[in-house]
């Protein structure tokens, strides 16, 4: 959360494609990582986006399964989309399992719309 309020702040920019498989862990061995030293670390800034204060884009971007409504819908969208992908991830990491996905595209656009998350 540190490495986003940074990159949307100070930086003034939208990663927009933030999954799993771009966050990366620093360190030189598993030892720190289990230590708790290691660092995560955002990846691929290819899809990345600098946005003045106020400014949205309407860019389609992104990892379907971690894509906010408003990408989903075509309507404008601001930092705040990343904070639904980081929001992703981390339900992810405390299920083991990802909302909203079926194996049909559309329906699972679908979910990511109009169907709630379960937190049970």
């Amino acid at each position: 959360m540190k490495g986003l309020k940074y990159m949307h702040e100070v930086l003034g920019v939208v990663h927009r494609d933030i999954k799993l498989e771009n966050i990366m862990m620093s360190g030189e061995s598993f030892k720190e990582f289990l230590a708790g030293e290691a660092i995560p670390k955002f990846i691929d800034f290819g899809l990345s986006k600098a946005l003045m204060p106020g400014e949205t884009s309407s860019d389609p971007f992104g990892t379907l399964i971690y894509c906010s409504p408003e990408i989903i819908l075509g309507v404008p969208h601001t930092k705040k989309t990343d904070i639904w992908s980081i929001g992703i991830v981390l339900y992810s990491l405390l299920t083991d399992r990802m909302p909203f996905v079926t194996f049909d595209r559309r329906e699972t656009s679908r979910n990511i719309v109009q169907q709630r998350i379960n937190f049970n």
